[in-house]
């Protein structure tokens, strides 16, 4: 969890590649399946975001905080 701590938390690199090193660490993301997500994998609701990185839409746990 350590290098999840520092994607989240680490200024100097772009918030992009945070994100896509959070997916490939946190959730076994390949990186052409991170390059093929569009904003229509992305559903916020009032209260949470979920992202479709399957079949079934994801809930990010706020764990690594």
């Amino acid at each position: 969890m350590g290098q999840a701590r520092a994607l989240l938390h680490d200024d100097a690199l772009p918030a992009e590649h945070r994100f896509a090193g959070l997916l490939v660490l946190l959730y076994a993301q390949q990186p052409a399946a991170i390059s093929r997500l569009t904003l229509h994998d992305v559903d916020t609701g009032a209260d949470q975001v979920r992202l479709r990185l399957g079949r079934e839409p994801i809930v990010p746990s706020r764990t690594a905080q």
